[in-house]
């Protein structure tokens, strides 16, 4: 991470900003909605505040309604566009500072081993990462944006 930044989500957002990363799939009116860099759960994606805030509670009420508002409407696009089962969303923030929900799509065929458990128990548990890439990747990023902009108008 740049030492300019505060952590990461500031530096991704400000990316975002300058159209500097091919992760965006949209900007929302609270946030940015990116794939994540992980694809072991494909479609798995962040909702980044915009402005960053250190947590959820740093947000006007009204603000904090309306960001929650929009982080399900990207979990119910995604889930549409990639035929998921459910999604799971975390907001922590433990590590890296900034408000940002971590949103995964669960699927019938992953494996029991993981099925019911937490996603992040995929990196817990060092399965090979199946990182980002934008060639390997875009179609999904379209896919979910055509979602989106489906449902949020």
């Amino acid at each position: 991470m740049n030492q300019k930044y505060k952590s990461m989500i500031y530096e991704r957002v400000d990316l975002a900003r300058k159209g500097e990363t091919k992760t965006v799939i949209s900007k929302m009116d609270t946030g940015w909605l990116v794939l994540g860099d992980n694809q072991n759960i494909p479609g798995y994606c962040v909702f980044l505040s915009d402005p960053v805030v250190e947590n959820i509670h740093s947000l006007e009420i009204n603000q904090r309604t309306k960001f929650m508002k929009e982080m399900t409407i990207a979990g119910e696009a995604l889930q549409k566009a990639v035929g998921a089962r459910l999604i799971n969303y975390s907001i922590l923030g433990n590590a890296d500072i900034g408000l940002h929900v971590h949103i995964h799509p669960r699927y019938e065929w992953e494996d029991e081993k993981f099925k019911t458990k937490n996603p992040f128990k995929y990196y817990w548990e060092n399965v090979e990462p199946i990182d980002f890439d934008y060639e390997k990747h875009k179609d999904l990023i379209i896919k979910i944006k055509t979602e989106l902009e489906r449902i949020y108008k």
